[in-house]
Order: C-alpha cells, then sequence, then structure tokens
C-alpha cells in the first residue's frame, strides 16, 4: 500500500483586485496579439481555474470552491473541501468532481451530497475534468508500488472506469477532452522524461507529441478552445513559464503572455478571445494568484 500524503494549502480572506502589465508584442512569436494581463485575485492561493459557459469562473482556492466574475468581483464560495485540490463543473452546472491528488469525490453545486466516486487505497487518484457532454470524468492514477500509470475515464457516479492508456516508463498530467469529444490532450512526465504535450484519440489510440522539448522547451497543461481548433498551454520554452497557444496538430505556435513569473493552467473563455490562467510568483508577489489575458 502506498503511503499517501498532501501538505494543506492555507486559506486566506480574498481580496479582488487589478493589476496591469504591459505585455510586450515580438511579432515573430505574437501572432495574434494579445492584451495587458489583468490580476483577478489577490491574497489567495488559486490551485485551478474553469471558465464556465456563462462567462463566470470557477476556482479552488485553499480549501474551498468559489464562484468569481472575470472582472474580479462576485467572489462567493459554494463549499469547502478539506484538502480540495482541482474542482471542475459539468457543463449542465448541477454537480462538481474534485480530488485532494489522492482521492476523487463528485457534489452537488452547493456541495450537498460529498461522496468518494475513486479512493483505491494502493493508488494516487487526480487530474479531475468531466467531458464536454458530461456523461464521463476524465483522470489519471499513479501506482508507485508498481511503478505504472494511466490515463482513465469514468461515469460521474463513480463506476464505469475504463482505462485509455497504461505506461511504466512515464507518468501523465491533465487530460483533457476536445469539445467535439474525439481526442483527448494530456502531458507528460517523469524520470529522465521531459515534459511534453501529446495528444491521442478518445479511445486511448493514435498518441502524437504537440510539442518537442528541444524546440518548444518543457510544456504542461493544454487546455482546448470551444471550437476545437486550438490548444492553449504553459511552457517554458523562453525563460519561465509563460502561456502559448497553437493549432489542434501542434502548428502555429504563439505566445501570449510573458509576465515575470510562472505562468500555468490556462484556459480559453466560452467566446475564444480571452485566456484565464494561473500566475505564480507574478509581479513581485507571492502566491497563485488568478489573471485574465484578452486579445486586442
Amino acid at each position: 500500500m502506498n503511503q499517501r500524503s498532501r501538505a494543506s494549502v492555507a486559506f486566506k480572506a480574498p481580496l479582488a483586485a487589478i493589476g496591469l502589465l504591459v505585455v510586450c508584442a515580438n511579432p515573430a512569436v505574437a501572432q495574434p496579439q494579445w492584451g495587458e494581463p489583468v490580476q483577478i485575485t489577490k491574497g489567495i492561493e488559486v490551485s485551478t481555474v474553469q471558465f464556465l459557459q456563462d462567462g463566470t469562473l470557477l476556482i479552488a482556492a485553499g480549501d474551498g470552491v468559489h464562484l468569481i466574475n472575470p472582472d474580479g468581483t462576485g467572489l462567493r464560495t459554494l463549499f469547502q473541501h478539506e484538502g480540495g485540490r482541482r474542482a471542475n463543473m459539468s457543463p449542465d452546472g448541477q454537480m462538481i468532481v474534485l480530488d485532494n491528488d489522492l482521492d476523487i469525490f463528485v457534489a452537488n453545486r452547493d456541495g450537498s451530497g460529498v461522496r468518494p466516486i475513486a479512493s483505491n487505497p494502493n493508488l494516487f487518484e487526480f487530474a479531475i475534468s468531466f467531458t464536454p457532454d458530461g456523461e464521463s470524468i476524465t483522470f489519471v492514477t499513479i501506482d508507485d508500488a508498481q511503478g505504472i500509470y494511466g490515463i482513465w475515464i469514468m461515469s460521474p457516479d463513480g463506476r464505469n472506469k475504463r482505462n485509455l492508456r497504461t505506461e511504466t516508463d512515464m507518468a501523465f498530467r491533465h487530460p483533457r477532452q476536445s469539445t467535439d469529444g474525439s481526442k483527448i490532450s494530456y502531458f507528460s512526465v517523469g524520470k529522465g522524461v521531459k515534459p511534453q504535450i501529446w495528444v491521442m484519440d478518445s479511445d486511448g489510440s493514435g498518441s502524437i507529441a504537440l510539442t518537442n522539448p528541444d524546440d518548444d522547451g518543457i510544456s504542461r497543461q493544454a487546455s482546448w478552445r470551444f471550437d476545437g481548433k486550438r490548444i492553449v498551454y504553459s511552457s517554458r520554452k523562453l525563460g519561465d513559464f509563460d502561456i502559448w497557444s497553437m493549432n489542434a496538430d501542434g502548428g502555429d505556435k504563439s505566445r501570449v503572455t510573458r509576465l515575470q513569473g510562472d505562468e500555468a493552467k490556462p484556459v480559453w473563455a466560452p467566446d475564444g478571445t480571452t485566456i484565464a490562467f494561473i500566475c505564480a510568483d507574478c509581479r513581485g508577489t507571492v502566491g497563485s494568484d488568478l489573471y485574465l489575458v484578452s486579445k486586442k
């Protein structure tokens, strides 16, 4: 049995704030041009973000699941869950899946009815997201004792678990299904394996690399634009981690942000004109805050 543990994240009182930074465009790598990143939160540790169809943002911060408006106003807590690390809302807005780096739970929107749907004591089960049709949840597993790593899909009630991909020489993170349900993006990590982004068919076959560590640096945390034609991701190609975007086939890579700090976990707004992301230790601050950047 694995010895599983996780350091808790302290929750601090939220304070909505706006911060601006001029982004100097480089015509060689910054097409289309994006505007100035806007800081949305300050004083809370944001760990994940999801753009909802109505334009609001679902965030996991501290031990809570919250909603916030894109201008930084209206922060409201849906519920608290000790150790909560990631949260993702179903497309119909009625259910939330969350994990604590160890096990996976689902809850009603208001936090009632919390129940585990993946809690194998011999596995780490985490990195959750609903599929766009709301009928399934993707996640990853780590079996350190056996050295086996997998990408899985299951029903929201925890039944019908199906293994899509298994490896022994690299682990997986951040699986995300494309809007039409035909593809799943993820990134690989592991000893001697430089993180890079891959995409595979939704049945686990046909995996191809979209980034090359030698050319693109360490790349991670890809998410699909709602039309499925473009992908946004975090890459350490030029110094620290910045937000980049590329076509769904890995072509036409362009830099979106260049803050001093580590930008991570980007997601598209429903209209494709704005990207939300988390930036760690940006602009001289300590901690992880939520930012937005929009097309000019």
